[in-house]
């Protein structure tokens, strides 16, 4: 399975200038998932000293363990709009950051509502994000309450509902 690009250099760039400030010095970040930019990736983190600060935790088809740890979720894709990951973080009460991609037809995080969105690549602006939620404690329980509400029409018994109320309105209820 070949995997969408992202913009590594953003991530590892708004990483560095996370941990760089004074009052989030000890911030860890999680990166889920394998690819062909993990090597580079690799690199960058160690170029930047960065190595007590960023996991590598691989692939995992479970991610409930990660995401019940976590404090923010980053989608840092620059082709690829709502997934089930940022669906699956987003249920967790998580406040998400991604990268806007333009694509608002399936993308259920809007900007203050129910996630920050930052322009695809600006790796400031990624950094700027985490640490305003890093030190907002009332716009990240915002963010997740509303977060939630959002990913909850995702959710398998919202669907079948959905599909239920779809089939008897063809068949004439």
């Amino acid at each position: 399975i070949r995997r969408p690009p992202r913009s590594t250099q953003s991530r590892s760039s708004a990483a560095s200038d996370v941990y760089k400030r004074q009052p989030f010095p000890n911030a860890k970040l999680i990166i889920m998932g394998e690819g062909p930019e993990e090597k580079a990736l690799l690199m960058t983190v160690h170029k930047l000293s960065l190595e007590k600060s960023v996991v590598f935790a691989g692939f995992h088809k479970d991610m409930t363990g990660h995401l019940s740890l976590a404090h923010i979720f980053l989608r840092t894709s620059i082709n690829e709009s709502t997934n089930l990951s940022t669906i699956q973080a987003m249920s967790f009460g998580l406040p998400a950051v991604v990268f806007d991609i333009g694509d608002r037809e399936c993308e259920i995080v809007r900007h203050e509502e129910t996630g920050l969105l930052v322009p695809a690549g600006d790796a400031a602006g990624l950094a700027r994000a985490i640490i305003r939620l890093a030190g907002d404690k009332d716009l990240r329980d915002k963010l997740s309450r509303r977060g939630r509400d959002a990913a909850d029409i995702f959710h398998p018994s919202a669907i079948a509902r959905t599909y239920a109320s779809v089939y008897e309105s063809l068949i004439g209820r």
